[in-house]
């Protein structure tokens, strides 16, 4: 998360101060964090000039395992025991449900996929060694051992063999060229909750655009899914009825985000409400108001609060 990486900042304000705090100190609680505050605002507060990021260092080798699971369940067990037996080495764990696994690596394998498709989840996982690959290597076959969960895996212990397991994690643009329309979403809720969540959301697009063909993939532990959703364009409000199916479902499972990773932006500010009570909304515009109080700064954006009672209609 860019807000976590981010240690200092300089802004230049609405009315030509610059504010700068690039200290870097990994402890500082004199007062407000200010930075925190233009982390995400998208240009509303400020404009940032500077950044001071943390670094980390690189990992001395790691390796990848793909695996394929009947479950949801089945990957949060795997992730317990991966948190549990690798801790901090545990560097990414990835999922991807069968349709998005099978388009794409279906599409960029000029071989033979590194797992058959038709499972309903895969899971991938990379661990760092703390001196070389096969420390990783030995992480994850000993945190993995006795698992009984896992239907199948390929075992990536060089870079060349890594690159390849990511590259089906990383082709979501398959998915882009695959259909005439595609219409992406960035949510967030408990782990445990993806498979209702999914489930649910199928049933309204099902109802609502037939030809609606959705795809699921994301970050198992930080509970949060990237849907890629694909259509003909053959209704011309299919955006509102697919940004509804998404949303509303999500409503029902709290706490919850439609902005996991990403920026709200545009696209995304009528629906901040879904995310962000009328209070947060309400002090979001009194702290914008008082730093641009003339309103010069991304104009484009508007946070505007929804009433309870269209909120409940909307989530209905």
């Amino acid at each position: 998360m860019t807000r976590s990486n981010v240690v200092g900042i300089e802004v230049v304000l609405s009315d030509g101060a610059i504010l700068t705090d690039l200290r870097g100190l990994p402890k500082n609680n004199a007062g407000y964090d200010l930075k925190q505050i233009f982390i995400g605002s998208e240009g509303t507060l400020g404009v940032v000039t500077k950044a001071l990021l943390k670094l980390s260092r690189r990992p001395a080798g790691t390796a990848s395992v793909l695996l394929a699971l009947n479950h949801l369940n089945s990957a949060l067990v795997v992730m317990e025991a991966l948190e549990r037996a690798c801790c901090h080495s545990l560097l990414a764990l990835e999922i991807m449900w069968n349709r998005y696994f099978e388009k794409v690596s279906t599409a960029l394998s000029a071989e033979t996929p590194p797992l058959p498709p038709g499972h309903p989840v895969y899971l991938l996982a990379q661990v760092e060694g703390m001196d070389s690959s096969e420390q990783a290597v030995d992480s994850l076959v000993g945190a993995l051992e006795g698992i009984d969960d896992i239907i199948d895996s390929a075992l990536a212990t060089t870079p060349v063999q890594e690159r390849r397991l990511w590259s089906i994690r990383d082709g979501s643009d398959v998915i882009e060229r695959a259909h005439k329309h595609v219409l992406s979403f960035d949510v967030s809720m408990r782990p445990h909750k993806y498979a209702a969540y999914i489930a649910d959301v199928e049933a309204r697009l099902k109802a609502r655009i037939s030809d609606a063909v959705a795809y699921y993939f994301g970050h198992l532990a930080d509970g949060n899914i990237h849907f890629m959703i694909g259509h003909d364009g053959s209704l011309s409000d299919a955006t509102r009825l697919i940004e509804e199916c998404v949303y509303d479902a999500l409503a029902s499972y709290e706490p919850s985000s439609i902005s996991a990773e990403h920026g709200i932006g545009r696209e995304k500010a009528a629906h901040l409400w879904r995310s962000r009570s009328t209070a947060e909304i309400a002090a979001m515009n009194r702290i914008r108001a008082a730093l641009d109080p003339a309103g010069i700064l991304n104009p484009h954006i508007s946070y505007e609060p929804k009433s309870l009672d269209a909120q409940y209609a909307s989530a209905r």
